[in-house]
């Protein structure tokens, strides 16, 4: 999960580990999906 989510899931923690990582710079998940549905990934 991003950390721009932090704190959002914590209610899940009684039955799961949960970790929020940095986002990564210059990658958009949503450019990502698009690229792939173009078939360009």
């Amino acid at each position: 999960m991003g950390d721009g989510w932090a704190g959002e899931f914590d209610f899940l923690r009684e039955f799961c580990q949960v970790v929020y990582l940095p986002r990564t710079q210059d990658i958009s998940s949503s450019s990502l999906k698009v690229r792939m549905r173009n078939g360009e990934c």
